[in-house]
């Protein structure tokens, strides 16, 4: 791989993510992007392991100073192949824990995240461009998970991409859970306080998930749910970060 990556493009067809995904970061496809060995970034300076020739760590020219991003090594783990993480955004606060080896990891400009992240079994983890967590636990195992441009999360989310850990019919001892999992977000959706979405769902554009809901199935546009599992609440809604000026609250 080149260690100049100057368009979005190259850089979604080096991390092995689908094109399409590039409608979702419009800001990082203005920018100049530059993609470095991850073992020569200060990302992993101090940490027992080794990362290979294919681990690589992409930024933004300007925007080199990363935010407050703290790599954890699952136990007894102290070599990496693979791994790419792509972060254009220099604001937040997380935890990435790095469980396995080809890893993949892209957070869009002016994206704002806070929390952690669990990435394991060859993870893919896509976050649009100008997105907000407040404070969010995503577990990226076996999965590709996908958050579209401009998405809102309240605090303590929690987005379940597969089951952490294996179950077997005690019969015939046939794997039950071992297939490959999605969530995908589309654009400008807004996730309350303490909800948590489930494995294989998809959340339309401009949906809104209720505090507390557990989202167990897909949710069509503009529509708020709410409740355990989700319902659908309300159709036809949309939804913008500010009040109207002059609207009381």
């Amino acid at each position: 791989m080149s260690e100049t990556a100057p368009h979005l493009g190259a850089l979604l067809q080096a991390m092995d993510l689908p094109p399409d995904l590039a409608v979702h970061a419009p800001l990082s496809a203005q920018r100049r992007l530059h993609t470095m060995p991850l073992r020569d970034s200060a990302l992993v300076r101090g940490l027992p392991a080794e990362f290979d020739d294919n681990c690589w760590l992409t930024v933004a020219e300007g925007d080199e100073e990363l935010p407050q991003v703290k790599l954890n090594l699952h136990a007894g783990k102290r070599q990496y192949r693979g791994v790419h993480l792509a972060l254009l955004s220099k604001t937040g606060a997380y935890n990435l824990l790095l469980g396995d080896d080809h890893v993949r990891v892209f957070v869009g400009s002016q994206t704002v995240m806070r929390g952690g992240i669990q990435l394991f079994r060859r993870p893919t983890l896509f976050i649009g461009d100008h997105c907000t967590f407040g404070h969010a636990r995503l577990i990226v195992a076996n999965c590709d998970m996908v958050i579209g441009e401009d998405a809102q999360f309240s605090d303590e989310v929690v987005i379940q991409g597969s089951d952490q850990h294996p179950i077997f019919d005690l019969d015939s001892g046939q794997l039950l859970n071992g297939q490959r999992h999605h969530v995908r977000l589309e654009r400008h959706v807004w996730v309350g306080r303490r909800a948590m979405l489930m494995p294989d769902v998809t959340l339309g554009e401009g949906c809104i998930v209720a505090a507390g809901a557990v989202v167990t199935a897909s949710v069509p546009p503009h529509t708020v749910v709410g409740g355990v599992p989700a319902k659908i609440l309300r159709e036809r809604v949309r939804w913008a970060r500010e009040f109207p000026s002059g609207n009381a609250r």
